[in-house]
């Protein structure tokens, strides 16, 4: 049964891939907090409509990690957005593979038997950044505002799976994850236009992207909660790359973006630091 619901993970891939293109095309017109709000606002209202069709509470049995689930949610949302608005699409979406080897960096230092293959991944998917930022390693990365929000984009995202895992071993229903999560996305999202004095959210609410964002947002946000609460961790970690290639064939069609010959590269290099990651430490246990 974790096997079937880990191919999930396969659609939410393609759904956030999908997502990082209409967010890109949104981003033409509006902030990113206009953006946040709106989308979610309405994720919301449709994810409470579900819950009630269902007949299920509203009452979440774990709040405590709930609340944990979303605080590292809207944080990866906001530096999720704010890449997509200042990056290519394709570019952007490779740093949310870069949570495998923070996990694998956690493990690290909460093993007992340390070995230093674990390392390896680690400096790939780091080579992997500075090619994706500053592919003529002329030093621009030192100084580019967005490199710390990268790095802290893949260790939110590890975060956030990690208590997404949690909740399901609590049995945590999908639906009312999905729910508070987006609860507090549009929240934020509010607080932040209303301080940026942004005057377009009621003009948000027509525009086709947008109401395409939102489709693709809940859709994305089911599959990739349910996933990870009842699939099997070995399977998702692999299927997760997938986003990968989805999104360059996509930006390609829908954005006429394509990454430059070492951009893409250090995308192989995040990519593989995270699989290799897998095998290492699926290796390691196996040893021990």
């Amino acid at each position: 049964m974790k096997i079937t619901n880990s191919l999930w993970l396969i659609a939410s891939a393609f759904f956030f891939s999908c997502l990082t293109i209409a967010t890109k095309l949104c981003g033409q017109s509006f902030s990113f907090f206009e953006f946040m709000f709106a989308k979610y606002v309405l994720v919301t209202l449709l994810t409470a409509v579900l819950l009630t069709a269902k007949h299920q509470s509203f009452l979440p049995k774990n709040p405590g990690l709930i609340f944990l689930r979303c605080l590292f949610g809207v944080l990866t949302v906001l530096a999720n957005i704010i890449l997509i608005f200042n990056m290519p699409a394709a570019i952007a979406q490779s740093f949310n593979y870069t949570a495998s080897f923070w996990v694998v960096l956690a493990l690290c230092f909460s093993s007992r038997s340390f070995s230093i293959a674990v390392l390896f991944p680690l400096f790939l998917g780091f080579g992997g950044i500075l090619l994706v930022l500053n592919p003529q390693m002329n030093g621009e990365i030192l100084t580019n505002p967005l490199t710390p929000i990268c790095v802290a984009y893949g260790l939110l995202a590890a975060l956030g799976m990690l208590v997404l895992r949690k909740l399901g071993e609590k049995h945590e229903a999908t639906l009312v994850t999905t729910f508070y999560f987006s609860l507090a996305s549009a929240m934020v999202g509010l607080i932040g236009s209303l301080c940026t004095d942004d005057k377009n959210l009621l003009s948000l609410f027509a525009d086709p992207f947008l109401l395409l964002a939102v489709l693709l947002t809940l859709l994305f946000q089911i599959a990739k909660t349910f996933s990870w609460q009842y699939g099997d961790s070995a399977l998702n970690s692999i299927y997760l790359f997938l986003g990968a290639p989805f999104v360059v064939i996509l930006g390609w069609l829908f954005l006429n973006e394509m990454p430059t010959a070492f951009q893409i590269l250090g995308i192989v290099f995040i990519v593989g630091s995270a699989v290799s990651s897998y095998f290492i430490i699926s290796k390691l246990k196996k040893n021990r």
